[in-house]
């Protein structure tokens, strides 16, 4: 509390609680104002005081009864007595007790209540609260009731209106008695002592508001003041007292001016407020002694300093207030210690009473300096800059210029002389006149020691013996206590004839009035002081010089004229003193004062500015202008390190140390950084290691420095440096580079981590405990450069790609790539060895050397055969296949009006699903998983067998130049290069077309005419010319030669364009390499000119085959007589149309084309296999589409085949589906793609064994249902269960009755489609019964009825040349049996010409339609035709 509160100041009266009565009372009982009146029994009742009533007192406070509530004080009355207090003497008869009107119950914490009850009072204390109270302090006035209240004074209603205090025992003390809280059963049984009244100031309000301070502390009020205020409130509200104490102040404008003087009121004064006296000083208010503004605010912190009665104290003081105030921003307050006496300075401080002196004499000359070093209240005392020196003085002025080298010397006044030279002679008498008949000895204190040489006698003066032998000059003295004693002694000891005279502060009024007179004088005094600079004295002219001290020669202390004293007093340093917490509570100010150095010179020079030392300026002007001429002192004391504080310093920088309170230049060795805290003022070094040894000092040493990652501190922890290639830090502040850990590697410097290694390598490198530096192709993967390369790679996609350290990605460009072909990888860039020669090389082991050769760039290389095995395997591959197609096209020619056959249909079907399988196979991957799954076990190789041989199939079909023998080895041994062996293979494709027709059209031209020549057996077209035939055989076998050689060359072609700029992984490589041959660059010029070429050739070859196959039958259906029924037309092109609805003749072409799309699809290598995946599906959902649009196949086996062309289209679609859904599952790294990829191509598989199903029962579906006998290769539960075909007859009914005849008759004619007999024929040919004929024949019979009807609709128009509108039904029916009849009998006898002559019209008008008749006929015999029509009718069944 001390520290925060200011000294307790009494605010001018006192204050005292106590019981009253009215003066009426007293009036008409005398003794009423005495305790002891009402400690006779009875005697207070019966004069008629008022008595406790509980009903009374709930009336008065209505609903603020009661105060005094039992819950809150226990003590409080229950029952009848709720809301009093009863003492335990009146409990027992409450009615011999009278009423004390009491407040609150908390008032004086149960005072009063402690001394009713120990003195035995009947007193019951009634609790009327604070407002009640007031209340009943009003009623009394008016209604004469004879009660005791409860007041205190000073108060309005006990003193103005005359209240009447009763006295009790009076009190022990004048303070409050502690303990007296024990409410209410303490022991106190004594009056409420007079209490003093303080005022309460806070420390802090002095720095905030100064004047409002001082005003406080001024702020007195006399007991009579008060009267008169309380006077003039009464009980008025709170507005009413705040008026009359403003019209109470308006009539005291002296005290005013006590309490705040007109300064801190008045603008307009001249006078200035000085905040540390709180005063005003009557000069012309100044500026700020320094212009600039400091920018530290410290204005909440107060500085106290001591301030005595002398001018070189005051300077001091002055001159360290500036410097506080002005350049430190501190809150300045001087504290007059000058009543204390300056040798209790250790007690000054020690007590609080200031915070520092800034001249103090006593501390030399009365305390050892060491004893206060540990203090822990007083800081070390620290010197000013120059010395004190007491002594005796003359004017040296007045002395005469022959005698001025010896009147400094103390024996020139041991005789007469200085008598003589006009120094003052001493008169006893003058003296007292001059003190007026006072003596200064007398005036001094009690407590100080009473000199015994200037009392009795000697009253205010001392004389040596001498001087009552001889007159002695006079020395005029100060206070006997100043040097006590101690130049008494001198002149006693030396014999000098020198009186001292003691005037006390009228010293210098005297010594002035000598010196006007031209009196010289031996007087007491003390450098530096304003009188001594006035007079011109120094250390060197003015001062009487005694014999020099040493140590001894004062050993002997007396205080005393009586000494043995000889010596000189030496002089005395000056220390400027302060208390030791000031060095915590402001740092600065305590610096100032430590380091605030004044000359002798300096402060002499003060002195004589000083109007007291002859110069015309004040006190605070004297030390401006010194501060203003002395900048050396001003920035020793408050250097540039505090006054501007650098913001952010360095080393090197001189900062401000709190701490140790000082200036310090700031120095680390290099390998270590600088603490430092401005505000605690730490200063110190330390090595960063000591706390992190992974930091080194910054650049400015002002902080340690974290090595960033992938660095380290050097060996003397000054400065970091890099990783090695090997080892990474992996955070800033790594102590220690560590090793890569295993399955990493670091190539660069630097690093704060290692990456991972890229799948398919393996790390290396490394030594003295450093990890991998590099790494190497494992297994099956294959690296696109060398270690320099790596670092290159590494250090550029490191530096722009963050996530890639954690990645195992290959590097772009350089790898490791996934071989295409994984076993010929070996490890480390080596590549395939066969039986100790290398098989394959270059870019990942992509290319074949010489000697070696493969079927596809996904398989191995493999020895080249033999070149006459080649050229075997040539030549039979080229007879076979003209072969082939010569029985394919006798085949052809003899199916013709083969209603039933589907085995070309099939055929075709087929071929072109084995090549489209194929091109989809290579982009999902399916062989590769086909040979994965094979080699799994034998289970499921001989369940993926199927797919495997048709995917080879696919592959004859596409490229037997490389599946059934090798062109390249022949190419190779004829000198070419592998690269030179594979285009000569794109450009043979080029004119292998050409090439082949031609040796064709020789080939048959020499058979032909071989045939013709030498066998004389009909020939196969007639009597034709030999040319025509010629050409009808060759076409025939160009059409077939160029529907299958169409594929191979378009995949032959596009080889050119199998380029793959990424991996096997789907990494990109450093370009696009040829598949064939890895060492070639498909953006290299001349690789680029063989694309032009190829992409020609497939304009020509995979684009025009297609059109040229539609474009020439076209023009020979629109400008000829054939049609697509002509013996001629079939033989050339009915391989192509078989199978196909009339509409959709053409539809072969168009399949080609879509091969050729799926082609060129599957082998755009610029796109990605997900790309080409998604074009490919595309594709072929478009084709289901139009499959389903179109349906052009026609509609025999129940629309088989065009199921089984649907069932392709299906398989495709789910293979390319489980792709797709399989890379989804890998780009978000699902283990379901690794673990379960085989299931994902399941709906695929299944699609394709449905296909190969669909596909051999059309094969043998005319064995299994022949159409001339029944079923018998099927068991009779299977052949009952699904036979159930309808049966077409003309036999009529035998009927041998006439009525059962006539009722036949009308059976069959009106009710059933069936005769009775019918039955017999069905169980012949083995028909079971059904409830319902299957939907299958249903539809069947709907076709062949609505295909009849057109017939005859159409030959109606071409013959007549106009629509039959109105239709004679009788013949309309007629004409269609003769249709059916006819169909059915050209489909059992197809070769009759009989047939094709009486048919031929038909035909001719609607062949299409006639052809297009589909049904299963089932002959038996043949009868004569009954409707008289003239053909022969058949019995027959559909």
């Amino acid at each position: 509390m001390g520290s925060l509160l200011e000294p307790v100041i009494p605010i001018g009266y006192s204050g005292r609680s106590g019981l009253y009565v009215m003066p009426y009372v007293v009036n008409e009982e005398k003794y009423a104002d005495w305790h002891k009146f009402y400690a006779k029994p009875g005697l207070a009742v019966s004069s008629g005081f008022m008595q406790a009533n509980e009903t009374w007192l709930r009336e008065f406070l209505g609903d603020k009864f009661p105060v005094c509530k039992h819950r809150d004080y226990p003590s409080c009355g229950t029952g009848g007595l709720e809301g009093f207090w009863v003492p335990d003497h009146c409990m027992e008869n409450v009615s011999s007790c009278i009423v004390v009107e009491m407040g609150e119950p908390g008032w004086d914490e149960g005072y009063f209540e402690q001394v009713i009850n120990n003195l035995k009072l009947p007193m019951i204390f009634a609790y009327l609260g604070s407002e009640g109270l007031a209340r009943r302090r009003l009623e009394l006035e008016t209604s004469q009731e004879k009660v005791v209240w409860y007041s205190w004074s000073s108060n309005w209603g006990a003193d103005f209106y005359g209240g009447v205090r009763i006295s009790l025992p009076d009190p022990a003390s004048t303070s409050v008695i502690q303990g007296y809280w024990n409410y209410p059963n303490g022991t106190l049984a004594v009056d409420y002592p007079d209490v003093v009244l303080l005022k309460l100031l806070s420390r802090k309000l002095f720095p905030k508001a100064p004047e409002a301070y001082w005003m406080l502390r001024n702020f007195k009020i006399e007991p009579r003041e008060l009267f008169e205020l309380l006077g003039t409130t009464g009980t008025s509200s709170e507005a009413e007292r705040l008026a009359a104490a403003c019209q109470w102040l308006k009539t005291k404008h002296s005290r005013i001016t006590d309490w705040a003087p007109s300064c801190t009121r008045n603008a307009s004064d001249t006078a200035v407020f000085d905040r540390s006296a709180g005063s005003c000083s009557m000069t012309s208010k100044r500026e700020k002694c320094f212009s600039e503004s400091s920018t530290i605010d410290n204005s909440k912190t107060v500085i106290r300093l001591g301030r005595r009665d002398w001018l070189s104290h005051d300077l001091m003081r002055s001159v360290a207030g500036l410097l506080l105030s002005e350049k430190l921003g501190y809150s300045v307050r001087y504290m007059d210690v000058s009543a204390i006496s300056a040798k209790e300075w250790v007690r000054i401080l020690e007590s609080n009473e200031m915070d520092a002196e800034m001249e103090s004499w006593q501390v030399d000359i009365y305390n050892d300096l060491t004893s206060l070093a540990g203090n822990g209240v007083i800081a070390t005392p620290t010197e000013i800059g120059w010395v004190g020196r007491e002594g005796l003085f003359f004017m040296p002025g007045l002395v005469a210029s022959d005698i001025t080298w010896a009147v400094d010397f103390y024996k020139f006044y041991e005789g007469p002389e200085a008598r003589l030279q006009n120094f003052t002679v001493f008169d006893h008498a003058e003296a007292l006149s001059r003190m007026n008949g006072a003596s200064f000895c007398a005036n001094l204190g009690p407590t100080d020691p009473v000199p015994p040489w200037c009392v009795g006698a000697f009253s205010s003066s001392w004389e040596p013996p001498l001087c009552g032998t001889s007159p002695c000059i006079e020395g005029v003295m100060g206070s006997p206590l100043w040097a006590q004693g101690t130049f008494e002694q001198l002149a006693a000891n030396h014999n000098l004839s020198i009186a001292f005279a003691y005037y006390g502060n009228k010293q210098l009024e005297i010594l002035n009035s000598l010196r006007s007179k031209g009196k010289n004088a031996v007087f007491y005094g003390y450098l530096p002081s304003e009188f001594a600079s006035k007079l011109g004295i120094s250390q060197t002219m003015g001062r009487i010089s005694f014999p020099d001290y040493k140590v001894g020669c004062a050993s002997v202390v007396a205080q005393s004229p009586y000494g043995p004293r000889t010596c000189d007093i030496p002089p005395t340093v000056i220390y400027k003193i302060r208390r030791h917490d000031l060095a915590a509570k402001a740092p600065e100010a305590a610096y100032v004062i430590d380091n605030l150095q004044i000359s002798p010179e300096q402060v002499e020079l003060m002195l004589k500015m000083h109007e007291g030392g002859g110069g015309n300026l004040t006190t605070e002007q004297t030390a401006c202008e010194f501060l203003k001429q002395q900048p050396d002192v001003v920035l020793k004391a408050v250097p540039e390190c505090i006054t501007n504080p650098i913001q952010n310093p360095k080393i090197g920088d001189v900062v401000w140390n709190a701490a140790e309170l000082s200036c310090q230049q700031l120095f680390c060795p290099k390998n270590q950084v600088l603490i430092y805290d401005s505000a605690a003022g730490l200063i110190r070094c330390r090595e960063c290691k000591q706390e992190n040894a992974g930091t080194v000092p910054s650049p400015d040493q002002m902080s340690c420095m974290p090595c960033p990652a992938g660095s380290e501190p050097d060996s003397e922890g000054a400065k970091c440096q890099a990783c090695p290639p090997g080892r990474y830090a992996p955070e800033a502040a790594t102590p220690q580079c560590q090793a890569c850990p295993q399955g990493e590697y670091n190539p660069l410097r630097n690093q704060s981590r290692c990456a991972v290694c890229p799948f398919g390598a393996h790390c290396y490198g490394g030594f003295n405990g450093t990890g991998a530096t590099s790494f190497y192709a494992d297994e099956g993967f294959y690296l696109l450069g060398s270690d320099e390369d790596v670092t290159r790679e590494f250090e550029a996609k490191m530096s722009t790609c963050a996530d890639c350290w954690r990645s195992d990605a290959p590097f772009d460009a350089l790898g490791p790539f996934e071989c295409s072909v994984r076993s010929a990888c070996l490890g480390n860039n080596s590549c395939l060895v066969v039986e100790g020669e290398l098989a394959m090389d270059g870019p990942l082991c992509g290319s074949c050397t010489k000697g070696f050769q493969r079927s596809s760039p996904d398989e191995p290389c493999s020895r080249c055969p033999p070149d006459w095995l080649t050229v075997t395997v040539i030549v039979v591959v080229t007879v076979g296949g003209m072969l082939g197609l010569c029985i394919l096209s006798w085949s052809q020619e003899a199916a013709m009006g083969n209603l039933r056959g589907v085995y070309s249909i099939v055929f075709k079907i087929l071929c072109n699903f084995f090549v489209q399988l194929k091109a989809v196979g290579q982009v999902t991957d399916l062989n590769s998983l086909i040979k994965d799954l094979g080699t799994d076990s034998f289970s499921r190789t001989i369940l993926t067998s199927p797919i495997a041989m048709s995917l080879g199939i696919g592959d004859v079909l596409e490229n037997p130049s490389t599946s059934i023998f090798s062109l390249e080895c022949l190419m190779m041994t004829g000198g070419n290069s592998v690269s030179e062996s594979h285009y000569l293979k794109v450009l043979g494709a080029l004119f292998f077309l050409p090439a082949m027709l031609l040796l064709m059209l020789v080939s048959v031209a020499v058979c032909t005419w071989i045939w013709s020549s030498c066998c004389h057996r009909r020939q196969r077209w007639g009597e034709t010319s030999l040319s025509f035939r010629i050409l009808l055989t060759f076409s025939s076998l160009a059409v077939l030669a160029l529907y299958f050689l169409q594929p191979m060359v378009t995949s032959q072609l596009l080889a050119a364009y199998n380029c793959r700029d990424m991996d096997d992984g789907g990494h990109r490589l450093d370009t696009a390499r040829w598949a064939l041959d890895m060492s070639v660059d498909c953006n290299s010029p001349v690789h680029q000119k063989w694309q032009l070429v190829t992409s020609i050739g497939l304009l020509i070859w995979s684009f025009g085959i297609p059109l040229i196959l539609y474009i020439i039958p076209w023009a020979i259906l629109k400008w000829t007589s054939y049609t697509l029924q002509s013996k001629e037309m079939w033989t050339v092109f009915g391989f192509l149309y078989d199978g196909f609805e009339p509409d959709f003749w053409y539809y072969e072409s168009f399949m080609m084309l879509r091969k050729t799309y799926i082609l060129i699809a599957a082998n755009i290598m610029w796109l990605s296999p997900e790309t080409r995946t998604v074009v490919l599906l595309t594709l072929v959902i478009y084709f289901r589409y139009m499959h389903l649009r179109d349906l052009p196949y026609d509609n025999r086996a129940y629309m088989g085949v065009d199921r089984l062309q649907f069932q392709s289209l299906a398989t495709f679609t789910w293979l390319l589906l489980g792709r797709l859904f399989r890379t989804m599952l890998e780009l978000t790294d699902n283990a379901l793609a690794k673990d379960w990829s085989p299931a994902f191509y399941l709906p695929a598989m299944l699609n394709f064994f449905f296909l190969v199903g669909r596909a051999i029962y059309l094969i043998l579906r005319e064995v299994i249902w022949p159409l001339q006998s029944p079923p018998t290769l099927m068991p009779k539960c299977v052949r009952d269960r699904l036979d159930h075909r309808v049966t077409f007859s003309f036999i009529p009914p035998a009927v041998f009755d006439v009525d059962a005849k006539q009722q036949h008759f009308h059976r069959v004619e009106h009710g059933s489609l069936s005769a009775d007999n019918m039955a017999d024929l069905a169980e012949d040919w083995n028909l079971t019964s059904t409830p319902a004929l299957p939907n299958q024949e249903r539809e069947i019979l709907k076709t062949i009825l609505t295909e009849t009807a057109e017939v005859l609709l159409r030959r109606h128009e071409i013959v007549h040349g106009e629509a039959a509108q109105v239709i004679y039904l009788p013949t309309f029916l007629l004409q269609m049996e003769r249709v059916l009849v006819a169909a059915m009998q050209l489909g059992s006898m197809k070769h009759l010409d009989v047939m094709s002559s009486q048919l031929a019209m038909w035909y001719r008008c609607r062949a299409s339609r006639c052809y297009a008749v589909k049904s299963r006929i089932i002959n038996e015999e043949l009868v004569p035709c009954l409707d008289g029509c003239g053909l022969g009718a058949l019995h027959g069944s559909a």
